[in-house]
């Protein structure tokens, strides 16, 4: 069998980290897959886990009877702050025109299936599949030293870590993490990821004055990582928070958990499927006090 994966994101996506997961896992099966490249070849199914443009994928599919599926990693939910929300109909329109192209679609947790669900022209396509995560990178690594990461920073070791890996931007929380930061200066808080290069994005000039300028002491923004540097993070963190206020799945949860760290997260529907490793929390930062977080990060940094 032989399979095109159309992906098209930057290295520090979370869509590009499970493609290329799971086109390893298939090629050890005997699948050759190809990633955004030799698309002039046959293929027996093509999958879309980007967002190309739709007459490049109707090319593809002319003449041939290649069967093609998409992963559901987007909603309009995850554009908000990205684009202006006036513009919001035009991906409502590209998602629709991208499932009307595919035979089946992938839905990455219950939440979201349910939403799409009530669209009646692709109910029989939708496919409940949840992202895996390859455990071997990220569990019992004996071989990682954890200190290497803190050391880097200029964290001491007696310092307890507040961790969150996403990209820089207001619909991840950014701005709930650093008043968070000031709030609680007994702990690190260590953002991993990098501010999205998209001209419409909300907040701009606030954010990269936060990460730029960062004059709160116990705030660091290390940039991307990958690979062992990424993990290392992982292993070197005592909490890992994602205050994101919309998600499809939120892979590095997965990967923080699999590291052995314990997990905060706002309460989404999409986290229903991580209840047993997860502790969830209201919608805004104000709904809850100062001693909320004392409470929560306290416990959970200490245990």
């Amino acid at each position: 069998m032989k399979a095109l994966f159309i992906l098209q994101e930057g290295p520090d996506s979370g869509i590009n980290v499970y493609t290329k997961s799971l086109a390893k896992e298939l090629t050890k099966l005997g699948v050759k897959v190809n990633i955004d490249k030799k698309f002039e070849e046959d293929y027996d199914i093509i999958h879309v886990h980007g967002r190309p443009n739709l007459k490049v994928l109707q090319k593809l599919l002319v003449g041939k009877k290649t069967a093609m599926v998409t992963t559901t990693h987007m909603t309009t939910g995850e554009l908000d702050g990205l684009i202006p929300r006036e513009l919001l109909w035009v991906a409502n329109s590209y998602l629709a025109g991208l499932h009307k192209l595919c035979k089946k679609i992938f839905v990455t947790v219950p939440a979201i299936h349910k939403q799409l669900n009530k669209d009646k022209s692709i109910k029989q396509k939708l496919v409940l599949m949840g992202y895996g995560v390859e455990l071997e990178r990220f569990a019992n690594r004996k071989d990682i030293n954890k200190n290497e990461f803190r050391k880097k920073l200029g964290i001491s070791k007696d310092k307890k870590i507040v961790l969150c890996v996403a990209s820089i931007q207001k619909r991840k929380g950014i701005f709930d993490f650093v008043e968070t930061a000031k709030k609680l200066p007994q702990y690190e808080f260590v953002w991993v990821g990098k501010i999205p290069q998209t001209p419409y994005l909300e907040k701009r000039k606030k954010i990269t004055k936060i990460v730029r300028e960062n004059n709160t002491p116990n705030l660091h923004f290390p940039g991307a990582l990958y690979g062992d540097e990424l993990v290392k993070a992982f292993y070197s963190a005592d909490l890992f928070w994602l205050p994101s206020y919309s998600e499809t799945f939120g892979l590095v949860v997965v990967e923080a958990a699999a590291s052995g760290k314990p997990v905060l997260l706002r309460n989404l529907p999409v986290y229903g499927a991580f209840k047993k490793f997860v502790k969830t929390y209201s919608k805004t930062l104000k709904q809850k006090s100062k001693t909320f977080w004392k409470k929560n990060l306290s416990k959970k940094t200490k245990n």
